[in-house]
């Protein structure tokens, strides 16, 4: 075991967005004396991982579309601008009352015609989140484009945007998530772009995930780790399946795998 990599919402955090620090930090200690590489993979944007969990950490971010560590960009699939443009059109199109968030580099954008409580659901997920009256004032290529949908139908939503996926990656995560990101940017392609940079295998490689977007990674790893609240799905591609993330269950397993 070379590479150790988690999903975060869902999967290495708690339902309230947090988890257990001192924790994380004797096993970090753990890891990095046995030469073990630590890595979050998650869609959230690599700056949001470094307010969550500093730095100091390979962060497979943006849906696997950007990699930075100890605050250095190693790995860029964004969007072209004309490419994301397009597909927002594309999306108010279908004429769905939901969230779009149209992120880039400097940072994420949502429409202001919002209610409150979207708006502070979708600031609790993005580090730096500004209200805009049009998307077309983005200039910048974008990191990934992103749908809320509070009411949870995006399982549905998903089917309706066939026609980019030659040139987009599309994925619904959870039925209140869609995120879409380069073609060939998600987040197997990401872990494949870090053991390149670290020099490792996918059999040295393990993971832990929870949502239909963390197969990719799943494909990317030797062994694989499947949350007690993961959909049935991703429990079935799963070597084990272990505690729930309420019960800190990624560092519980790693407690075991590292015998501590």
């Amino acid at each position: 075991m070379k590479l150790v990599i988690t999903d975060l919402d869902s999967t290495f955090l708690d339902k309230d967005k947090h988890y257990d620090v001192d924790h994380f930090n004797r096993i970090k200690y753990e890891l990095k004396k046995r030469g073990i590489e630590f890595a979050a993979c998650t869609g959230k944007q690599a700056e949001k991982v470094e307010e969550i969990m500093g730095t100091d950490l390979w962060i497979v971010g943006d849906g696997g579309a950007r990699i930075k560590h100890n605050g250095k960009f190693y790995y860029k699939n964004l969007i072209p601008n004309k490419l994301g443009q397009e597909f927002i059109v594309a999306l108010k199109n279908l004429n769905i009352d939901f969230n779009i968030v149209a992120s880039t580099e400097e940072r994420s954008y949502i429409a202001n015609n919002r209610t409150k409580p979207e708006i502070d659901r979708i600031k609790k997920s993005y580090h730096l989140v500004t209200e805009i009256s049009d998307f077309k004032q983005i200039t910048q290529d974008f990191t990934k484009i992103s749908v809320y949908d509070a009411e949870g139908h995006t399982f549905d939503y998903y089917k309706k945007l066939d026609s980019f996926k030659d040139r987009l990656f599309i994925v619904a995560p959870e039925p209140t998530w869609i995120d879409i990101s380069n073609l060939g940017a998600h987040k197997g392609s990401g872990i494949e772009k870090l053991q390149e940079i670290l020099g490792c295998t996918k059999d040295e490689t393990i993971c832990f995930g929870d949502g239909y977007n963390d197969l990719e990674m799943f494909n990317q790893s030797g062994v694989k780790f499947a949350m007690g609240n993961a959909f049935d799905d991703v429990k079935d591609k799963a070597d084990f399946v272990i505690k729930t993330n309420n019960q800190d269950g990624v560092l519980r397993a790693l407690d075991k795998l590292l015998l501590i």
